[in-house]
């Protein structure tokens, strides 16, 4: 009987030792998609503020004399 009970105790630990293991793989699986979260929002923001610069120096230039004398005819 004794060798029964140290097989559960065992047995308990080692479940009690996957059970912590599989919180912390999920735990940081979550914070994997945090990161890839704030990476493609970082991404999304500085393609916003390039198209807006571009769009500006397209404004720009569409406003100079030389474009209305080499489009504008």
């Amino acid at each position: 009987m004794q060798w029964y009970l140290k097989y559960m105790y065992f047995c308990n630990i080692k479940r009690k030792n996957l059970r912590i293991n599989f919180y912390s793989q999920k735990n940081n699986l979550n914070i994997n998609m945090k990161k890839a979260a704030i990476v493609l929002l970082g991404a999304f923001a500085i393609a916003i503020l390039f198209e807006s610069c571009a769009q500006k120096r397209c404004d720009a230039y569409k406003s100079t004399n030389r474009y209305r004398a080499e489009n504008l005819r």
